[in-house]
């Protein structure tokens, strides 16, 4: 079982895992923006998220930076857990679940006494090929038809968890050198509440993903069956 430890100060808290590298912990810290900067960008969204990857000490891992847009989201920030406390207790739940999706190390928020403002959450680098690398213009079959299986898998998970990836898209699907498929931005996760027709809702997240990559009608077909059943067989087993 992991163990967590934590630093706090007035205007800075953080949480990691017992066996995190000790390095990085230091840096992020005593200095996140600058550990930010020096990494290998690989996502920035109008510098409200800037997502890095890079080194320390031989162990590769990625950081993600959440600003607050405006003294309207700031405010608002003030009185709930800050992106990054959410995406720490969100995956951690997740791995519990049997989830598919990188280990965190640490969040760190700044903070005014119990006010949270910007914040940053580190996790392990997950080493592969994106779905939307891997599939694209992808001709064989039985490659295309095992990552078919391999989401609607991941997707009966989504099922009977009640969640929902609002922001599916293929390039957040990693297939690593063993053939395993991982999620990796569970940023605008959702949780699906009993009044919403969850398969329907995840019956279309599933279709916008395998259509972002998939031109074979033949293939998406077969995806959008494969879905149906396992389906049918969790609810079944359900009843």
């Amino acid at each position: 079982m992991d163990r967590f430890l934590q630093k706090k100060q007035f205007q800075r808290s953080m949480m990691y895992v017992a066996d995190a590298n000790a390095a990085l912990v230091e840096q992020l810290w005593a200095c996140p923006d600058e550990l930010v900067d020096a990494g290998n960008k690989l996502v920035e969204k109008q510098c409200v998220r800037t997502t890095v990857r890079f080194s320390c000490e031989d162990e590769i891992f990625v950081v993600k930076r959440h600003r607050e847009r405006s003294w309207r989201h700031f405010a608002k920030r003030f009185f709930s857990n800050s992106r990054a406390e959410n995406c720490w207790s969100d995956t951690w739940y997740l791995i519990a679940n049997g989830y598919p999706t990188p280990r965190p190390i640490a969040f760190c928020e700044n903070r005014m006494g119990p006010f949270r403002g910007n914040s940053w959450y580190a996790y392990e680098y997950i080493s592969g090929t994106t779905f939307k690398d891997a599939a694209t213009g992808n001709r064989n079959q039985r490659q295309l038809r095992d990552y078919v299986n391999k989401l609607v898998e991941i997707w009966a998970l989504h099922r009977n968890l009640q969640i929902n990836l609002t922001d599916g898209h293929p390039a957040n699907f990693i297939v690593d050198a063993t053939g395993k498929m991982w999620v990796i931005d569970l940023d605008k996760l959702q949780y699906l509440n009993s009044r919403t027709d969850v398969d329907d809702v995840l019956r279309r997240s599933f279709e916008s993903t395998i259509r972002g990559v998939i031109g074979d009608r033949f293939v998406v077909e077969y995806a959008l069956s494969q879905l149906e059943s396992r389906f049918t067989d969790i609810a079944r087993v359900a009843a």
